[in-house]
């Protein structure tokens, strides 16, 4: 995890503490799309009553 910080604390002095740089690059912003797909789906699927795809037991 420290090396994750590192990296991070780098990408922000390299761009002036600008988080946009996140949102306009598009291999950042695919990144965070699968990330916030990859926690959002299998929350919905529980609020609406359905099971993940994965967890399914036939």
């Amino acid at each position: 995890m420290r090396k994750a910080a590192q990296n991070m604390r780098r990408a922000m002095s390299l761009y002036n503490g600008d988080y946009t740089r996140f949102l306009t690059d598009p291999v950042s912003l695919s990144f965070l799309a699968i990330a916030v797909l990859w926690v959002a789906v299998p929350q919905i699927m529980k609020l609406r009553g359905k099971q993940c795809w994965w967890k399914r037991v036939e």
